[in-house]
C-alpha cells in the first residue's frame, strides 16, 4: 500500500488515512466529506496512492438516523 489521504467531514472530523488504516463513517441524514491530497503532501511532487472508498447503503428504516 502507498500514500495517505485527508478526510474531512462537516461533523468536523479530520483525518490523515494512511496505508493499512481503516475509516469507516455512518452519514445518516446528511454528512457531506471531502477526501482530499493532504496539505503537507501539495508540493507538485508526485506520490502513489493506492486505496478503496465502499459505500454500504443503510437499512430503509435507518436512512435517516442521527450521522
Amino acid at each position: 500500500m502507498a500514500g495517505e489521504i485527508e478526510h474531512k467531514d462537516s461533523l468536523g472530523s479530520e483525518q490523515i488515512i494512511k496505508p493499512g488504516d481503516v475509516g469507516f463513517m455512518t452519514a445518516g441524514s446528511g454528512v457531506t466529506h471531502t477526501e482530499r491530497t493532504p496539505i503537507a503532501k501539495r508540493d507538485n511532487s508526485e506520490f502513489n496512492i493506492h486505496g478503496y472508498q465502499i459505500w454500504v447503503a443503510l437499512p430503509k428504516e435507518k436512512e435517516e438516523i442521527e450521522p
